[in-house]
């Protein structure tokens, strides 16, 4: 699968084989057998987050969108129920984190950690979460809101709830390649790199670039 495609409505199961995950041209993970990828498109019709390449012939099982929805709410038609009055539908943090590539190898009590480890950040409608050319060490993700992404003056993507921006900063002492600016006020979850560190080392080292 590529990054961005509009597209997207499988998960994959990869049953044998090797693959690797790009996310903006950098390697952030390697997937083995075992390894599944694309959650997100089960639960949202929204863009690729990352590029999903074969290092090696692969052997791979599919879910699409409809199948999995009807499953899960016993709709045939895949139909997700509105939520009830007072209950947002919304997807558990630890669910989001899941979807992003560099931590989808994490099992669930290091996500959980995670979850405490990162903080909440707000940031007012029309200021910048982070800037191109500038350095960082943290990454984002969605909760509210939805924010552009900017290539000097152009626009290239937005952003909505359950997307993630940033994890280049947790691999690579790079500066931003992009900057980041809020559509609407949005309310993010952020995690740096020390946090990571401290739940799982292994997760950077294995997906940095050698």
């Amino acid at each position: 699968m590529r990054q961005d495609d509009p597209h997207a409505r499988r998960l994959f199961i990869l049953e044998d084989g090797i693959a690797d995950v790009l996310v903006d041209g950098w390697l952030v993970s390697t997937l083995g057998p075992g390894s599944s990828f694309g959650e997100k498109a089960l639960l949202r019709p929204v863009p690729r987050a990352a590029t999903v390449r074969a290092r090696t012939p692969l052997r791979l099982q599919t879910l699409d969108r409809q199948a999995f929805l009807a499953a899960a709410t016993g709709a045939p038609d895949g139909t997700i129920p509105e939520p009830e009055p007072g209950k947002p539908r919304a997807p558990a943090l630890t669910e989001l984190l899941r979807s992003v590539p560099l931590l989808a190898g994490l099992d669930q009590p290091a996500l959980a950690e995670i979850t405490t480890l990162g903080r909440q950040v707000l940031v007012a409608s029309g200021e910048d979460v982070v800037r191109e050319g500038e350095p960082g060490d943290r990454f984002y993700v969605v909760l509210e809101g939805s924010a552009a992404v900017y290539a000097g003056e152009r626009i290239v993507r937005t952003l909505a709830p359950a997307d993630h921006f940033g994890e280049i900063a947790l691999l690579h002492d790079t500066p931003r390649t992009a900057t980041v600016r809020g559509l609407t006020d949005l309310r993010l979850f952020s995690l740096d790199r020390d946090a990571l560190e401290k739940v799982q080392p292994s997760a950077l080292t294995a997906a940095k670039l050698v």
